[in-house]
């Protein structure tokens, strides 16, 4: 809303080069095209999403620009690809909107949005003022966890324009009659078209500027937007023709289930008062659609990559002849789109990529090849694992029980530096995976033990490496002096497959990186 007003009055340009509102450099894509505030809106920049440091328990935010000059992400597709949203998209966005106004973006959604609206509980300050601070609700990560584990209720957010926005009910009710009204005040009909009309293709709906459809899940007409922060998981969806809004808010993220509450209820909604409509669809058949697809919205430069990597989901054929997705048979409802889980599963094609979009356009999957597949990766890396536990804990073990011989102290250096070899590895990669699975609230707030946490896993993850072809050496040298029988030799070469995998594995999931903390 905030750019779409001042495009209206002149100040931006949907279409022009960012570079030109900002004073840090956005490197232009592969193919030489510009970012523009459109495909920031759109979410078609095809930045990766960055999941650490994206603000604080309490103080106050940092510049908006400096924060972001020392954040611009790493490329992962030619922009237009695929859809992938974005945090620094929408970030992005409220920084020029910063620049072109002279105000904090804050003080701009204030004097230009809430103020006009009479949105009077209502706020994008970060921390939150003391008058609205105790009306905010506590948020739970999980509601089937004894104890309820409870969440950040309201934390500086860094990132502004992506979230951090505070709202009662009753003042989101007159967002959304604003919205839907003929004259909505604080932008012309016309924009909101704009917001509501496609700018990029996807398999299935639609994604406008900050706006898509359908919303979550279940085939519904709705456009809007819905996502989550911390405990808390929000979607607002809007039917114009209809006048028609719902607004759904949650304060936990609840038990795991394919479809948040907060979507549901829209889903719910829609089958029960308005089954007769569907959203816009450009499905097309596609060929060859079995495979693992990866997440379109992913880190990958650094460990939060295995994110990404356990997030995959498989497209299987059962017996029948049915696809399946993650156990979920899927019924095929036209050429290309099909429904299962009750969620839509549409297929489509972007650029060179195979895209499997999951309910919402924001929602897509890439498809990986094979050997970068969970199902290859995951089995091959809990295998070494194994191997590498067990030459552990037999290595103490066997030290105490024959040492070896005092003349080959090559030998026993190098079945030291193999065992060291394996512990290490083995250490950094529980410990990634860790944080990467349970721990990433703590990296997103920036805790303060965290960045040593990161430290060590990197600096493990390099000892394995460097000392995985000492493993290997070991391998050799001990089959080729026949120091053990058939058994002792097998052991070995094992031991250092495992050391070198977890070694490779260390480098692709950036596990063994620049010990600088969470990049």
């Amino acid at each position: 809303l905030s750019v779409m007003q001042l495009v209206e009055a002149g100040q931006l340009d949907l279409d022009r080069d960012v570079n030109g509102y900002i004073d840090f450099l956005i490197p232009a894509a592969a193919d030489g095209s510009a970012v523009t505030l459109r495909r920031l809106l759109s979410h078609r920049t095809g930045f990766e999403d960055r999941l650490d440091r994206i603000g604080a328990w309490s103080g106050e935010r940092p510049s908006l620009g400096q924060f972001l000059a020392l954040r611009v992400p790493h490329r992962l597709r030619a922009q237009g690809e695929a859809v992938s949203y974005s945090n620094f998209n929408a970030s992005l966005a409220a920084y020029i909107v910063e620049r072109a106004s002279g105000k904090s973006f804050e003080q701009y959604l204030n004097d230009h949005v809430f103020r006009p609206l009479e949105m009077l509980r209502s706020t994008a300050v970060q921390p939150v003022p003391a008058p609205l601070s105790s009306e905010v609700s506590n948020g739970y990560l999980r509601s089937d966890w004894p104890p309820t584990r409870e969440s950040m209720a309201a934390a500086t957010i860094y990132e502004v324009g992506s979230t951090g926005v505070i709202a009662s009910g009753a003042d989101m009710a007159r967002l959304m009659l604003a919205l839907l009204d003929a004259d909505p005040r604080i932008v012309s009909r016309a924009s909101l078209a704009t917001m509501m009309s496609a700018q990029g293709g996807v398999p299935y709906g639609f994604v406008g500027l900050g706006l898509y459809s359908p919303v979550g899940a279940g085939g519904n007409a709705f456009v809007g937007h819905d996502g989550g922060t911390g405990g808390f998981g929000s979607t607002l969806a809007l039917s114009p023709d209809r006048r028609l809004g719902l607004f759904a808010s949650y304060n936990t993220q609840g038990s795991p289930a394919p479809v948040p509450a907060p979507v549901e209820l829209v889903q719910r909604f829609s089958e029960r008062y308005l089954a007769e409509s569907k959203p816009r669809s450009s499905t097309r058949t596609v060929a060859g659609l079995l495979g693992a697809y990866q997440p379109a919205r992913r880190t990958e430069s650094s460990l939060f990559k295995l994110r990404a990597l356990l997030g995959q989901v498989t497209v299987q054929r059962a017996a029948s002849g049915d696809l399946m997705v993650a156990g979920a048979r899927l019924e095929e409802i036209e050429p290309g789109l099909f429904r299962g889980a009750g969620l839509e599963f549409a297929f489509g094609e972007a650029g060179t990529a195979t895209v499997l979009q999951i309910g919402a356009p924001v929602a897509a999957y890439v498809r990986v090849p094979l050997w970068t597949s969970a199902r290859f990766v995951v089995p091959s890396v809990a295998l070494c694992l194994i191997v590498a536990t067990l030459a552990v804990l037999a290595w103490p073990t066997a030290w105490l029980r024959r040492r070896p011989p005092a003349t080959d102290r090559i030998a026993r250096s190098l079945k030291h530096a193999s065992r060291c070899a394996l512990l290490m590895s083995t250490t950094a990669i529980v410990a990634a995976l860790w944080l990467a699975l349970a721990g990433w609230p703590l990296a997103a707030v920036s805790f303060a033990s965290v960045a040593p946490l990161v430290a060590g896993i990197h600096v493990a993850g390099w000892l394995g490496v460097l000392l995985a072809p000492l493993a290997v050496w070991h391998a050799l040298r001990f089959t080729r002096r026949r120091a053990g029988n058939l058994l002792a030799i097998g052991r070995e070469i094992a031991f250092a497959f495992a050391a070198a995998a977890l070694a490779a594995f260390c480098l692709y999931a950036r596990i063994a990186e620049t010990p600088l903390g969470v990049s």
